[in-house]
Order: structure tokens, then C-alpha cells, then sequence
């Protein structure tokens, strides 16, 4: 894992970082509302529609998985949860 954070010019993940979001499909997180089936389709619409920013808030962040998709791709991610295991997760699984 020790280039995770690394992106073509083009804004594609590079191979290894594919790697570690399949890996994310796979985590038994039971949370309700659980968006880990969606990393590649909010990866693919940022990609489409070329948005720009540097800065992340996952306010529901439940089992963190749309955080960690942000960290991957370099971003500033602030993350919360008004439960706190969530919000726990949430900082041991990003940071």
C-alpha cells in the first residue's frame, strides 16, 4: 500500500490503488445505507464531469468507505457521524 495515493495525469487510478477498492467490496461492514457497491460510479462521475477540489466531507460517513475512496485519490477528507463507533471507524479506517 505504499503508493495508494498516486494518479495518472489523466485521473485514473493507477493498477495498484484498484487493488485496495476491491478490497473495500469485499469488508463485512453491516451499516445501513452501506456505499461500497458505489466507489467506481462516484469515481467515474467525478472523472466525467472533471470536477475540481482539494477538500472532502463525508458528514454520514457510516462505515467510511466514500472517505477512504477520497483519501485514495489524494483528497482532504473530513469525516463524521453522529455515532461514534461510526465516526471511530471512520478515523482508524482513513486516517
Amino acid at each position: 500500500m505504499k503508493h495508494l495515493q498516486e494518479f495518472l495525469d489523466d485521473k485514473e487510478l493507477i493498477p495498484s490503488a484498484l487493488i485496495p477498492l476491491k478490497r473495500i467490496e469485499k469488508l463485512p461492514l453491516p451499516y445501513t445505507g452501506n456505499k461500497k457497491k458505489l466507489i467506481y460510479q462516484i469515481h467515474d462521475a467525478i472523472l466525467k464531469h472533471k470536477l475540481e477540489f482539494s477538500t472532502v466531507l463525508d458528514a454520514f460517513s457510516g462505515s467510511a468507505t466514500v472517505s477512504y475512496l477520497f483519501k485514495l485519490m489524494g483528497k482532504k477528507v473530513i469525516a463524521n457521524d453522529l455515532l461514534t463507533s461510526s465516526y471511530l471507524n471512520a478515523v482508524a479506517f482513513v486516517e
